[in-house]
């Protein structure tokens, strides 16, 4: 037998970037304008090759997810990310560390690692299906609850006042 053909199968495919990040969370004791500055530093030590991305990481930041793995985000969209780091990322070479960007969480220094192209098709079937289960199972559910709280409900009907 031989397949000369599909049809109905479609495929999902998404961009997908390996990233790492130093995190300076500014504080009371460490002002917005020193955190911005010690990733300055650390940026010219970086290309200057005086340090290394991931032990810099592991000593100062502040994201306790990443910084054991070396500032590593791993694999994701880019679209789950907040904005400003986003749109950073999407502006680096791979290899190349950006200057220091602010977010709601601090300032980032980053670097792109790589860039694919993700086959997420299965995902997003077993995504669909896990919808269309949830979504039956909610209005069964649903219509239960609803039968409780008729069958529980006591209402006394009382006679108006002049009658």
């Amino acid at each position: 037998m031989k397949v000369k053909d599909l049809r109905g199968i479609e495929t999902v495919e998404v961009e997908e970037i390996n990233a790492r990040h130093i995190l300076i969370a500014p504080s009371i004791i460490l002002s917005d304008e020193k955190a911005k500055t010690m990733l300055k530093g650390f940026r010219e030590k970086l290309l200057a090759g005086e340090a290394d991305f991931a032990e810099l990481a592991k000593e100062h930041s502040a994201d306790p997810g990443s910084a054991l793995k070396g500032g590593e985000l791993g694999w994701s969209e880019p679209s789950k990310y907040v904005a400003d780091f986003r749109d950073a990322l999407a502006n680096l070479e791979i290899d190349e560390i950006s200057q220091p960007v602010k977010t709601q969480y601090g300032w980032h220094l980053m670097q792109l690692l790589e860039k694919r192209v993700g086959d997420i098709t299965e995902q997003r079937k077993e995504e669909k299906a896990y919808q269309l289960l949830f979504q039956r199972k909610f209005s069964e559910e649903s219509d239960v609850w609803l039968r409780e709280i008729r069958a529980s409900a006591y209402i006394e009907v009382l006679p108006q006042q002049g009658e």
